[in-house]
């Protein structure tokens, strides 16, 4: 997935900026919660939720926050598959 979010950047550069400005001004304007941070995390990714299965969450094992779009009524495969790449049970989880 990361992959492919790469490729699309590198092929349609004019979409990224938007792509940050309709999904991710939003998330931050409404919810407040930084995607970086000097002591959690500085790197985050962007994912669709619509299909858990057609994600490799193992990709993302590494990425210290993921940002989940559409991801509600998947929500329990989601979770299941994170736990089961290595994602504790606890971690902090925020949904809008």
């Amino acid at each position: 997935m990361m992959t492919h979010l790469c490729c699309l950047s590198a092929q349609l550069p004019h979409l990224s900026p938007l792509l940050l400005l309709c999904t991710l001004l939003p998330l931050l304007l409404l919810t407040g919660l930084p995607l970086t941070d000097a002591e959690l995390g500085g790197a985050y990714a962007v994912l669709s939720g619509h299909d858990p299965a057609a994600v490799d969450w193992a990709a993302f094992a590494l990425v210290p926050t993921l940002v989940i779009l559409m991801g509600g009524r998947a929500l329990p495969r989601i979770v299941t598959q994170l736990t089961a790449t290595g994602w504790a049970s606890d971690t902090p989880v925020r949904a809008q």
